[in-house]
């Protein structure tokens, strides 16, 4: 038989142990560093709230009916009143019939003032406290009794939705038994 020396083995496996552990710290620090990063998702929820407005407003390029109606508004549309209030955001829709140079229609929903702060974020170049802010143009045509006649529906969409930050951190080391309260 052969007697092998089992000193070399030991340190073997304690050096082992310690990169395994390096790897796990460095694996949960970037992992914590990445998700606590605040999620703006302004950008795309104001991409999906046009779309809404367009689809709510107009079908195969005419404006509905009901929008001309009188008493027809942007949260008849069912989808705004909720994010509007909760993420403080502003949709602003005008038809205005491109012969006659005349609005036929105009309604809002949400904080006017953001108006104003759009136009400030589109001068300054550090604007990040602002609301993203879309606006946007469509020909589209409606009725006037029996007569097509051609609008340009215009839509202001503004939104102050930062969306969250995870801190991911603290609750991991809650989980393990550290007091991050101090």
């Amino acid at each position: 038989m052969i007697n092998m020396d089992k000193r070399g083995e030991k340190v073997y496996v304690l050096i082992w142990f310690l990169a395994s552990i390096l790897v796990f710290i460095v694996v949960v620090y970037t992992a914590t560093s990445h998700f606590s990063q605040p999620i703006d998702l302004r950008g795309v929820g104001i991409q999906n709230d046009y779309m809404s407005v367009l689809s709510c407003y107009v079908s195969q390029g005419v404006l509905k009916p009901e929008v001309l109606s009188g008493n027809f508004q942007v949260t008849d549309c069912g989808f705004f009143a909720d994010s509007i209030s909760k993420y403080e955001g502003l949709v602003q829709v005008k038809i205005m019939d491109v012969k006659e140079n005349k609005q036929i229609y105009s309604n809002f929903v949400g904080a006017v003032g953001l108006l104003d702060d759009c136009a400030v974020a589109s001068t300054s170049s550090g604007a990040a406290s602002y609301p993203v802010c879309f606006s946007a143009q469509q020909p589209v045509f409606y009725y006037s009794g029996s007569e097509k006649k051609i609008a340009l529906l215009s839509v202001d969409i503004a939104s102050n939705n930062r969306g969250s930050s995870v801190n991911t951190q603290n609750s991991l080391l809650s989980n393990i038994g550290v007091n991050t309260n101090g």
